[in-house]
């Protein structure tokens, strides 16, 4: 079976589906850090010509996902303990200010869709399935991010979570995590339904720094801790 998936359908572009498959085959640790990704493999696998694929490939490294060195080709990025912490610090910035704007804007129609969200995520973790929770995850904050009506916001968030996605890949999360990260989504939906931007700002600051101690207290296998000093205690994220 390809790494890469099916053969691609004629639209959207092909260059935005070569970029789809590789993001799908790297966030669910099918290729891993220091992986090589093949352009003639993907050209093959995906039933492309190598335009599109190149096109693809300048999009991964422009987003931190893959490394292309010439004369050696492309590899999956590594990772490092002090990346993954500083991704939660600038997702707290983030993540927070999209919670104030979107308390005060989000509508009725809004939270149905994020209860909705969340339901379906709940639904997926009852499975105990969880290759598509970081799936699930980014489509809430995602969801969050858009009611604010800040499109520059809603790009950066979303630039964060698939960094976020990608190390969530080489690191073991336990359901529990997942349960964890669910009950605080509940919050969040709890605290932008009373329209407090104050209350749902912070509720969602906590919930970044609950996720950071609660990966950062895991075995960390498949991340380069010798990129990044000893982290015994994750810094306050405000």
């Amino acid at each position: 079976m390809s790494v890469f998936g099916a053969p691609l359908a004629p639209s959207p572009s092909k260059a935005d589906q070569v970029y789809e498959q590789v993001c799908a085959a790297i966030f669910a640790g099918r290729l891993k850090p220091g992986d090589r990704v093949n352009v003639d493999a993907i050209t093959r696998d995906l039933g492309v010509s190598k335009i599109p694929v190149r096109e693809a490939m300048q999009r991964l490294e422009a987003g931190g996902l893959i490394v292309q060195t010439p004369h050696a080709g492309a590899r999956v990025a590594p990772v490092s303990l002090r990346e993954w912490e500083g991704i939660f610090l600038v997702r707290a910035e983030l993540e927070g200010l999209a919670a104030r704007l979107a308390a005060a804007a989000m509508t009725e129609t809004d939270l149905r869709e994020l209860r909705t969200v969340h339901a379906e995520a709940e639904a997926e973790h009852a499975t105990g399935k969880l290759e598509r929770m970081s799936e699930h995850n980014r489509r809430f904050h995602r969801t969050i991010t858009r009611a604010s009506g800040y499109q520059t916001l809603e790009t950066l968030v979303e630039q964060v979570l698939v960094t976020v996605a990608r190390f969530r890949a080489v690191i073991e999360l336990n359901p529990a995590i997942w349960r964890q990260s669910l009950d605080e989504h509940q919050d969040i939906i709890a605290a932008l339904a009373t329209g407090d931007p104050n209350l749902a700002e912070r509720v969602a600051r906590t919930h970044v720094r609950q996720q950071l101690a609660s990966t950062l207290a895991r075995s960390y296998a498949g991340l380069d801790q010798a990129a990044s000093p000893a982290v015994t205690h994750p810094q306050e994220v405000g």
